[in-house]
């Protein structure tokens, strides 16, 4: 899950650069060539009547640095990059060129919605599952109904009689098991919280005793990431001629 939800996230980047209103502006986002040498290309994208939500773009042999309102990050390549190189590049290839961003290398951040998809994802082993829910009944029963958090109990009945063999209802627990992951999705709002949520006894059921395993998920790619790849696809779907070429003299 390392683009999460990537779809979600391009059409709302380009729907950001292409409605003044969103951007503060009067007019959308024009890319303008403001440096062109046989060694260095230095391109600004943003509305022409307004300094908000710029991206400037330095194409310097193999590397690509990008500055302004959506964070700064360099990108390194092991040959000399181009613009059609780098508007042909997809999400996940082109953050794994990142060297350095405001989240460091990769520019991964954590992100809640992530960290749910993640845990669902993990958790849909069916053999897994039934031994994890298996866990939370045993530990309700014995602990008389009290999990440590208030809401669980007060959504689900147990019976006395739970069959905790091989006939056991997975319907009994599951309850206990979504309530559990909107714990954590509510309590949760970096990953710093996520691995503090990690050591509780709710996530030690919910996700085994090896749960700091598990301290990666929700780590996806950076919505400002994402604003630098689609501003150099806008980009050059500005500038580019009929063949395909970047065509220069189209610049604002």
């Amino acid at each position: 899950m390392r683009w999460f939800d990537e779809e979600r996230n391009t059409k709302t980047v380009r729907e950001f650069f292409t409605n003044p209103r969103t951007a503060g502006s009067e007019a959308p986002h024009v890319a303008k060539v403001l440096t062109r040498t046989d060694d260095v290309v230095i391109i600004r994208w943003g509305c022409p009547d307004s300094g908000f939500h710029a991206i400037y773009y330095t194409l310097f042999g193999n590397v690509l640095s990008v500055c302004g309102d959506f964070g700064g990050a360099v990108y390194q390549w092991s040959e000399r990059i181009t613009l059609p190189f780098l508007a042909n590049c997809h999400i996940g290839y082109f953050a794994g060129k990142c060297e350095a961003s405001p989240h460091g290398r990769g520019f991964l951040a954590w992100d809640v919605n992530a960290c749910e998809a993640g845990l669902l994802e993990h958790c849909d082993d069916e053999n897994y599952r039934e031994s994890a829910l298996r866990d939370i009944i045993r530990h309700i029963k014995e602990s008389q109904g009290k999990l440590g958090v208030d809401h669980l109990t007060s959504q689900c009945i147990y019976p006395d009689d739970v069959d905790l063999g091989d006939g056991y209802d997975l319907e009994v627990a599951m309850p206990v098991f979504r309530a559990i992951l909107q714990d954590a999705k509510a309590s949760c709002g970096s990953s710093y919280e996520w691995g503090q949520f990690l050591g509780t006894t709710e996530a030690s059921l919910l996700l085994g005793q090896d749960c700091w395993e598990l301290g990666n998920i929700g780590m996806a790619i950076d919505g400002w990431c994402y604003a630098h790849l689609e501003g150099l696809k806008m980009v050059y779907d500005q500038l580019k001629g009929e063949d395909g070429e970047v065509d220069w003299g189209r610049s604002a």
